[in-house]
C-alpha cells in the first residue's frame, strides 16, 4: 500500500471517529466530503498552469479510486476557477467541522488538536506530491498551495487558541484571560514570537508526536507564566530534557527551537544553544574532566546546552572518567537550574542506560521526548523541500525513483542510517551529478530549465 494510501485510510479513521458527534451524515458521508475537498484543491492547484497533465489525473483518480478524465473534473470543480470567493480561499468545511468536534471533546487533556491537524497534513502530503508528480514544480503552483494551507493553519491555530483552560481561584476578582484574548494583546508579544516559532515547528516533515509534545509543554509554560504575573502560585518545573531517536530526526533543530521559546518566555536570558558531545567533556587526564564540564556550561550559561550521543559519556571501563563528567553535570543541573537548561540526546536504549547511571538523574529531566524515524513519503518530501530551498525542479518520473533510492540506503544501511541527514548526503550528490551533466550539456543560449531541473540521469 502506498504512503498516500495508508495516511488517507488515518484520515477515513477520524472521520468515521467524529462523523456521529457532528451529526447530519449518511454513514461515510463525512469522509466523502473531505475526500471531495482535497481532489477540488488538487484540480486547482493542477489547473493553475493551464495545463493539467496525465500523471496529475492518474494520482487523483489511483489514490481515491475514481475513474475521473479532464472534462469531469472541470464541470465538477472548475467553476471555483472563475469565482472571486473560490475554494482556495476558503477553510474545507470537513476540516472545520471534525476542528469543532475535536474542540468540543471533554476527554481532551491538550489544546493541540491532534485529529484536525493529521488531516492538514494529508492534505499538505497529498498536494506535495501532486506538484511534483507532472516533473514541473511551478513556483505559482507552490504559492497556490501554500496560500490554502496558510489559511488552514492559521483557522486551526484559532481553534486551539479559544478559551478551554479550567476557572482558576481568583485572586482581586482577576481572571486569567484566554489564549485568543493573549494573541490580540500588543503588550504581550511573547505570545506572537511563541507562536512563530510553532508555527515553524509545525511546518517542519513528520514528527507528530514531537509536535503534540511541544505544544503541551508551551502551553504549561506560557500559562505559568501569566500566573505568574496574576499572583497566582507556580509550580517549580525542571525544563531539562531528554531526546531518543536515531540520528537524523530532527532532535538538534527542535533543541533551537526550544532555545528560542525559552528566551521568549524569560526563562533563559541569551536563548543560544552550545552543543557538545564526549569529546569536549571527558579528558583522558585526571581532574580534567570536571573542568571542561564546567567551561561547556558556562559557555551555554543563559541558554541551552545540547550534548549528543550523551549515553557515550557512560563507560564503566576502568581508567574512564565520563561517570566524573556526569556527576558533574548533574551538580550543575541542579545549581543553575534558572540559568540553564541541559538536554540529553541519542539512541532510545543507549540513553535508558545513561540515565541510570547516577541516582536521581532521571528525576532531573521533565520532559522525554521520543523522535520516530521519517517513513519513506516524509524522506521523499524533506529531499523535495532541499530542491524547492535550492531552486531546483524535479522531472517528470524521478519520484519514485527517489522512493527507491531511500529504500535502497535504508535496506543497506539499516544500522547506520541517518534519516533527513542520509538523505542530505543523497541531494548533495544528485546536485553534484546535475552540474557535471550541465558541463557537458548545457547550451549557454539555452533556457534556464535545463539550469534547475534534476533529471533522472542525476538520480
Amino acid at each position: 500500500m502506498s504512503e498516500l494510501k495508508q495516511s488517507l485510510l488515518e484520515c477515513k479513521a477520524i472521520c468515521d471517529k467524529y462523523e456521529s458527534t457532528i451529526g447530519g451524515y449518511a454513514p461515510g458521508g463525512l469522509y466523502v466530503d473531505f475526500c471531495d475537498e482535497v481532489m477540488n484543491m488538487a484540480f486547482l492547484i493542477a489547473i493553475c498552469d493551464e495545463n493539467v497533465v496525465a500523471a496529475e489525473i492518474n494520482l487523483i483518480n489511483n489514490t481515491f479510486d475514481k475513474m475521473f478524465n479532464y472534462e469531469m473534473l472541470v464541470r465538477r470543480y472548475g467553476d471555483d476557477c472563475l469565482s472571486d470567493n473560490s475554494f482556495l480561499q476558503k477553510v474545507p468545511k470537513s476540516l472545520q467541522k471534525i476542528a469543532g468536534a475535536e474542540k468540543a471533546d471533554v476527554l481532551r487533556e491538550t489544546n493541540y488538536l491532534t485529529d484536525t491537524w493529521r488531516l492538514y497534513r494529508f492534505m499538505e502530503q497529498f498536494g506535495n506530491v501532486l506538484i511534483n508528480c507532472s516533473g514541473a514544480r511551478l513556483k505559482y503552483a507552490v504559492k497556490l498551495m501554500e496560500y490554502f494551507l496558510n489559511g488552514m493553519k492559521e483557522y486551526i491555530y484559532k481553534v486551539e487558541a479559544k478559551s478551554g483552560l479550567e476557572e482558576l481561584p481568583k485572586i482581586k476578582e482577576q481572571r486569567l484571560e484566554d489564549k485568543a484574548t493573549l494573541f490580540a494583546r500588543s503588550e504581550e508579544p511573547f505570545i506572537k514570537e511563541i507562536s512563530q516559532v510553532l508555527k515553524e515547528i509545525d511546518e517542519l516533515v513528520g514528527l507528530v508526536n514531537v509536535k503534540k509534545e511541544i505544544h503541551d509543554m508551551v502551553n504549561l509554560l506560557i500559562v505559568q507564566k501569566i500566573r505568574a504575573q496574576k499572583g497566582f502560585k507556580t509550580t517549580n518545573i525542571s525544563r531539562h530534557m531528554v531526546f531518543t531517536g536515531n540520528p537524523g530526526t530532527g532532535k538538534t533543530t527542535i533543541a533551537r527551537k526550544m532555545a528560542d521559546i525559552f528566551k521568549y518566555l524569560d526563562i533563559l536570558e541569551k536563548g543560544h544553544l552550545v552543543e557538545a558531545d564526549r569529546s569536549m567533556l571527558v579528558s583522558p587526564e585526571m581532574g580534567k574532566t570536571a573542568i571542561n564540564v564546567r567551561k561547556m556550561a558556562e559557555e551555554a550559561m543563559g541558554g541551552v546546552l545540547f550534548i549528543d550521543e550523551a549515553y557515550s559519556l557512560y563507560n564503566e571501563s576502568e581508567g574512564d572518567y565520563g561517570q566524573e563528567a556526569i556527576d558533574t553535570l548533574l551538580k550543575i543541573m541542579e545549581d543553575e537550574r534558572e540559568h540553564l537548561v541541559v538536554i540529553v540526546a541519542g539512541y532510545n536504549e543507549l540513553m535508558e542506560q545513561f540515565l541510570d547511571s547516577n541516582p536521581g538523574f532521571r528525576s532531573r529531566f521533565s520532559k522525554f521526548i521520543q523522535f520516530v524515524d521519517y517513513s519513506e513519503m516524509e524522506l521523499y518530501e524533506i529531499f523535495a523541500l532541499y530542491c524547492k530551498q535550492q531552486d531546483y525542479i524535479l522531472a517528470e518520473g524521478t519520484q519514485q525513483m527517489i522512493l527507491d533510492k531511500i529504500r535502497n540506503m535504508k535496506e543497506i544501511n539499516m544500522q547506520h542510517f541517518a534519516n533527513a541527514r542520509t538523505v542530505r548526503n543523497y541531494f548533495e550528490r544528485v546536485i553534484s551529478n546535475q552540474a557535471n551533466r550541465m558541463i557537458n550539456e548545457y547550451d549557454i543560449n539555452g533556457g534556464e530549465e535545463a539550469l534547475i531541473t534534476i533529471t533522472a540521469t542525476d538520480l
